[in-house]
């Protein structure tokens, strides 16, 4: 039977953030936040980047999965990306890469985006999966290189 697996990683592979954001009224707001350190190994985890065009994202794309640094990624073409560089805010079309791999291989993965990047400074976000088809996160598993 398929099913939703919730992965809970030891306490010692997150904490807790507080943060005043303000009053409402005499009420003190608060938000809390729970950070997961970039250290987590053979978690699985998406990756955000971006690429120029869409030869260009699935250029890379093609790369990891060839080197097996990810097991998969979605090319999506034609966002709009709206940033600060060099102090002014420009507007840009780009395509946006979701990148799924595990924790064992956030260090390889950066080293390829930033060596086949034509960016000074490329996107490399990196988001814990707390859950999923437990088959699913299987395949993402065995379908990327062992990083040990």
């Amino acid at each position: 039977m398929g099913g939703f697996a919730v992965v809970k990683p030891a306490a010692q592979d997150f904490f807790f953030c507080r943060a005043r954001i303000g009053t409402l009224g005499r009420v003190n707001c608060w938000i809390l936040t729970l950070f997961f350190p970039i250290s987590m190994k053979s978690k699985e985890i998406i990756v955000f980047s971006t690429s120029p065009d869409e030869d260009q994202g699935r250029a890379m794309a093609r790369t990891l999965v060839s080197k097996r640094l990810a097991a998969c990624v979605n090319v999506v073409p034609r966002v709009t990306s709206i940033y600060r560089w060099e102090d002014q805010v420009r507007e840009d079309p780009e395509c946006l890469l979701i990148i799924k791999s595990t924790g064992d291989q956030i260090e390889s993965l950066t080293s390829q985006i930033e060596k086949l990047h034509p960016y000074e400074l490329p996107e490399v976000l990196v988001v814990p999966i707390t859950g999923g088809l437990p088959a699913y996160l299987d395949w993402v598993r065995n379908s990327v290189l062992d990083g040990s």
